[in-house]
C-alpha cells in the first residue's frame, strides 16, 4: 500500500467514525427528546448533530460513493462542498444557540431564516474562493472557534446556583474544541 493509499484509508476511517458518532448522538437525542421536549437547548443541540451528520454524508458522497467519472465529479463536487460547509456551519451555530438557550433561556424565534441565509451566503463565497475541499475546511475554523469559545465562556461563567460538575465539563469540552480548531487553522491555514 502506498503512502497516498494509507492516507486516504485513514481519512475514510476518520470520516466514517465521525459519521457513526454523530448518528449515535442523534439517536440518543431522539430517545431522550420525550423527557426533555420543553428544554429548547436540547432541541437545538439535537438539530445541530443532525446537521453535522448531513454534512458528513456530503463528504461520504464526495469521496466514497461518487463515481470517478470526471464529468459527474465536476458537477457534483462544488454542490457537495457547499452542503458540507453549510451543514458544519449550521452545526456550530446550533451548538452556540443551544448554549444560549441553556445558560440564559434565549430563543432563536424569528431570527432563524436570517442567520441561515447568512450562513448560506458565507458558504457560497467560501466555496467559490476555495477551490479544494481542504481550503473549504479552513473557512469553518473561525466560526468553529467563535462558537466553541462563546459556549466555553457561557458554561464556565454560569451562576453558582446553576454550576455543576456537568456544566464545568461541558465548558471545558468547548474550550478544548476552540483550542483544537485554532490549532487546525494555524496548522493548515
Amino acid at each position: 500500500m502506498s503512502s497516498e493509499e494509507v492516507r486516504r484509508l485513514i481519512s475514510v476511517v476518520g470520516l466514517v467514525a465521525q459519521l457513526g458518532g454523530a448518528v449515535l448522538l442523534i439517536a440518543l437525542f431522539f430517545l431522550l427528546f420525550h423527557n426533555a421536549s420543553r428544554r429548547r437547548y436540547f432541541l437545538y443541540w439535537g438539530r445541530g448533530w443532525l446537521s453535522l451528520a448531513l454534512a458528513l454524508c456530503a463528504l461520504v458522497l464526495l469521496y466514497l460513493l461518487l463515481p470517478e467519472a470526471p464529468a459527474q465529479r465536476a458537477l457534483a463536487t462544488p454542490v457537495l462542498r457547499m452542503l458540507y460547509l453549510y451543514g458544519k456551519l449550521v452545526f456550530f451555530g446550533l451548538l452556540a444557540a443551544g448554549t444560549a438557550a441553556y445558560c440564559s433561556g434565549l430563543r432563536l424565534r424569528g431570527s432563524t431564516p436570517y442567520w441561515l441565509a447568512a450562513v448560506g451566503a458565507y458558504t457560497v463565497v467560501a466555496v467559490a474562493l476555495s477551490g479544494r475541499v481542504e481550503r473549504v475546511f479552513l473557512w469553518q475554523c473561525p466560526v468553529a472557534v467563535a462558537a466553541a469559545a462563546y459556549s466555553c465562556i457561557r458554561f464556565l461563567r454560569l451562576p453558582a446556583s446553576r454550576r455543576s460538575l456537568g456544566s464545568r465539563a461541558i465548558g471545558a469540552f468547548f474550550g478544548i474544541m476552540a483550542a483544537q480548531w485554532t490549532v487546525y487553522f494555524a496548522a493548515f491555514g
